[in-house]
């Protein structure tokens, strides 16, 4: 809460409004609003530009030049030639809206591609079907189970994401054996890689140890990092996936596409829901959500998920899982 006087300088500054705007009260007292506060825009702010309806919404910088979006309503001051200004800081609010603006527009892009394209190729199926070739019915038939599988993906983000945010989202770790989940991911990615003449190599291939998982959500947990390299790869690339010991009681598994990368400073807060690598990408770049479901698996398996920062070309992320006690010591695996 500030208070002007009828010229405009400040006569009184609340504790609160002296935190969000970075000042002291001894130092903006009879100072004017503009000393304190200037518009993003590059126009004076003035209580002459503040509407007496309601709250206006408004984009600023401090004197320490931090951008906040703030609400401010104005009033007169009772009996006193001034004015009351409550400010209130909105900056997150607004940082949430543009990611679900952002999001909302990515997720419409994400459906209504693969749905058009799925509409084609039945259309064309039902219309033209006795014309068509068996390898053409073939690519028809591969391009449908492509898009549904994209769709399929999507929708079990968006109602995982659902259930991380209303706080019911659970996994069942159980000792289980390691191939089969990667085979399982390796084969769900098959029509999404050979869409992109890509491939996908596993290294070592002997034998693993067993670990604690729940498996269904691990599958998961592969496809969705697999899917993000298979995107953020170059056609006909290799997705490489390492396996190694990370200790005596824990398996890293990492999967290495060879694309551009991604700007450092986003690789930090890459596992955050809505937040994607980097505009140059847009529209491969999906809803968001994959790598922040990952997170969420890992962190409830009290494994862990990470992007390694040592590669010079492309991106690698890797987990760790806790393996079964009976297997942690054996040394059938290095």
């Amino acid at each position: 809460v500030i208070t002007l006087n009828i010229n405009g300088e400040i006569t009184s500054i609340n504790q609160g409004a002296e935190r969000m705007l970075h000042c002291t009260r001894d130092s903006v007292l009879g100072a004017p609003l503009t000393a304190i506060i200037t518009m993003a825009d590059g126009r004076a702010l003035s209580v002459g530009t503040i509407p007496r309806h309601g709250p206006i919404r408004l984009a600023i910088h401090t004197a320490h030049k931090q951008a906040l979006t703030i609400s401010i309503t104005c009033a007169e001051q009772p009996g006193k030639d001034g004015h009351i200004l409550v400010f209130r800081d909105v900056s997150d609010n607004e940082t949430i809206n543009q990611l679900k603006d952002a999001f909302l527009a990515n997720i419409t892009h994400e459906l209504r591609t693969p749905l058009a394209a799925q509409i084609a190729s039945l259309e064309i199926l039902r219309d033209e079907d006795e014309s068509l070739t068996p390898d053409e019915r073939r690519h028809m038939l591969e391009a449908l189970y492509h898009g549904v599988q994209r769709l399929e993906l999507l929708v079990q983000n968006l109602l995982d994401s659902a259930s991380i945010e209303a706080g019911y989202f659970h996994v069942e770790p159980e000792p289980c054996r390691l191939e089969p989940l990667l085979d399982e991911a390796i084969e769900l990615m098959q029509p999404l890689v050979r869409r992109r003449k890509q491939t996908i190599v596993l290294h070592p291939t002997v034998a693993l140890p067993t670990v604690i998982a729940d498996g269904r959500r691990m599958v998961q947990v592969l496809v969705n990092i697999l899917a993000n390299a298979s995107k953020f790869g170059p056609v006909g690339d290799t997705i490489v996936i390492t396996l190694a010991r990370h200790d005596a009681g824990a398996m890293q598994i990492m999967v290495t596409d060879h694309g551009t990368g991604m700007p450092a400073v986003r690789r930090e807060r890459l596992f955050e829901r809505f937040l994607r690598p980097g505009t140059d990408t847009l529209q491969a770049q999906g809803a968001g959500l994959g790598l922040a479901i990952v997170k969420a698996i890992m962190d409830r398996h009290g494994g862990a998920v990470w992007v390694e920062r040592e590669t010079t070309q492309g991106t690698t992320i890797a987990i760790i899982l806790p393996i079964f006690e009976e297997d942690a010591h054996e040394n059938t695996f290095s």
